[in-house]
């Protein structure tokens, strides 16, 4: 079943991944690095106030690549990740001025 739950994290199916979770009692918590790099940002707040999960180490790259400043601020916000060397270059190259600006400021961060 976590061939399931995981295929549909990627999907970003947030009605299977909620019944799975219920009827089978699995347990999403560690499909989060799965939801972040599909770009599953539903699922990734979803799983995240679910699990209460903070101070995680998780890699930024992805919502910055996709110019998700608000779900960078809402990880921040829960001490998850941080900035490492590839993620401002990432926004750079995809023209997201203000995930740059913001993110130099939080280097260092969490």
């Amino acid at each position: 079943m976590h061939d399931v739950l995981r295929s549909a994290v990627k999907g970003e199916n947030l009605d299977i991944i909620r019944w799975l979770c219920n009827e089978y009692g699995l347990h999403a918590s560690g499909m989060l690095r799965y939801a972040i790099d599909h770009y599953q940002w539903e699922t990734a707040r979803w799983i995240i106030e679910k699990y209460d999960i903070s101070r995680q180490p998780q890699n930024w790259y992805f919502p910055a690549r996709d110019g998700k400043l608000s779900f960078l601020k809402y990880l921040a916000s829960r001490n998850i990740g941080s900035v490492d060397r590839d993620v401002i270059p990432v926004a750079a190259a995809n023209g997201y001025l203000d995930v740059i600006e913001w993110l130099h400021g939080h280097r260092g961060h969490g």
